[in-house]
């Protein structure tokens, strides 16, 4: 890519990176025992910390782990059960949530209906969710392009198929719930387990859709290699590989990914979760205002120079007291 590319500009430096971090630890015994090593992204920030991408990267990359042979696949047991709280509620609960930070183009505020005890769905209501509402994934490539659950939240960059589809894991999963073949809602233990902290460090981030991404692009689901499931060979990747795909600087991207006109009548959606489209307020009440509105008076949409100069002007979109998510701390 040339250095006028909007995307990539020569000579620019920004705060995206990562790379390799290794740590010991010194018991009480004096033994220390070996640590394996990690990969730290550093990625732009994430404006509506509370809401998460319905295929975040850590399904993309227990996906990518079970397509390469490194994770058992879960329905090659007879007796698998996908488990509500785990496997289920979280991606109703993502596609919910988009209500947020997009309002379909409607201007006004609509709540979905289905966010509320899902758990206790009919099977009649479940089958209009996973078949009404789910788009069967085609391919480990294409299906990992895509973002979420619902054709209005999320693109496949493609000219051929429809938008918006879960992992092939994913997609299984919810076969299973409307079939009634799950494991009900449990009370959770909130133990702190191995596996818990690399969902927590992993699914706030974005599994999709990577052109190129957020935090990290396809690379990292098909490229590199690695050890363990989410773990990568350290050997064979350099501090700033995971990161090379992205925009430069990452505000020139991440202003121009927000809403595209679909080639199957539908909207097509970037990161929501990552860079709302449009938000709600305290004081606008239930009318939706762009989130990307510009901060500079006699314009109405923020230029690239804009976002570059005061991205740290932009609301957060937070959890209220009033169970909305709402617009707060713009300057």
């Amino acid at each position: 890519m040339s250095g006028g590319n909007f995307a990539n500009h020569d000579g620019w430096y920004d705060d995206v990176s990562d790379g390799l971090v290794t740590a010991s630890v010194k018991l009480n015994d004096g033994s220390i025992p070996a640590v394996s090593s990690a990969w730290a992204i550093v990625g732009p920030p994430k404006y509506a910390p509370g809401l998460q991408s319905v295929v975040s990267l850590y399904d993309t990359l227990y996906q990518t782990a079970i397509d390469r042979g490194l994770a058992p696949d879960p329905f090659s047991d007879p007796s698998f059960k996908p488990s509500f709280n785990a496997d289920i509620l979280p991606i109703l609960l993502r596609a919910a949530n988009m209500r947020w930070v997009y309002d379909n183009g409607t201007g006004q505020f609509a709540s979905t209906g289905f966010h509320h005890s899902f758990n206790q769905l009919p099977p009649a209501d479940r089958t209009v969710i996973s078949t009404g509402s789910v788009r069967l994934p085609i391919s480990r490539a294409i299906q990992a392009l895509a973002l979420v659950i619902c054709p209005r939240c999320g693109p496949i960059y493609t000219q051929t198929v429809p938008n918006g589809t879960l992992t092939q894991t994913q997609y299984k999963m919810l076969r299973m719930w409307k079939d009634g073949n799950f494991v009900p809602a449990t009370v959770v233990d909130g133990l702190i387990s191995p596996t818990g902290l690399t969902r927590a460090a992993l699914e706030p981030c974005v599994g999709a859709a990577f052109y190129p991404g957020i935090e990290a692009s396809w690379k990292l689901r098909d490229v590199y290699t690695f050890v363990e499931p989410f773990r990568l060979d350290s050997s064979k990747a350099s501090p700033g590989d995971i990161s090379s795909q992205m925009s430069l600087p990452w505000q020139s991207d991440f202003l121009d990914c927000s809403v595209e006109p679909g080639n199957f009548g539908d909207d097509l959606v970037w990161w929501p979760a990552q860079r709302p489209i449009a938000v709600l307020s305290a004081a606008g009440g239930n009318a939706y205002a762009p989130w990307g509105r510009a901060t500079v008076a006699g314009s109405t949409e923020m230029t690239v120079e804009q976002m570059i100069t005061d991205w740290y002007k932009l609301g957060f979109v937070m959890a209220q007291p009033n169970g909305r998510f709402e617009e707060v701390d713009r300057l």
